[in-house]
């Protein structure tokens, strides 16, 4: 579901997942079967690493992030990432909110 910017621009909500455990492939695939959840990127791309992931960018709904709020596998670090849409470059596009959370 788009967001929309002060501007008026529509942008797709985005947002980092950390895992409170290290993540397994059965439980990353499990997220991908929760409507209106897709990973921003191919997760194969994650795969040389999947034992040792714990945190991941991934793009839902507002219905999916309710679901992943109540969920015991991951939590939330911050509010949205917002991408404009389609895709932005991590450089120059992404607003962060606050990190804290991770170090």
């Amino acid at each position: 579901m788009p967001a929309h910017s002060p501007s008026g621009k529509e942008y797709t909500g985005r947002y980092l997942v950390l895992f409170k455990n290290e993540a397994t492939r059965d439980e990353v695939n499990a997220l991908t079967l929760i409507d209106g959840f897709s990973f921003p990127d191919d997760k194969e791309t994650y795969d040389d690493s999947f034992n040792k992931l714990k945190v991941i960018i991934s793009e839902f709904d507002e219905k999916s992030r309710q679901i992943l709020e109540r969920s015991k596998l991951v939590k939330f670090v911050h509010k949205e990432y917002i991408f404009p849409v389609p895709y932005a470059t991590l450089s120059s596009e992404l607003k962060f909110g606050p990190l804290s959370a991770i170090s």
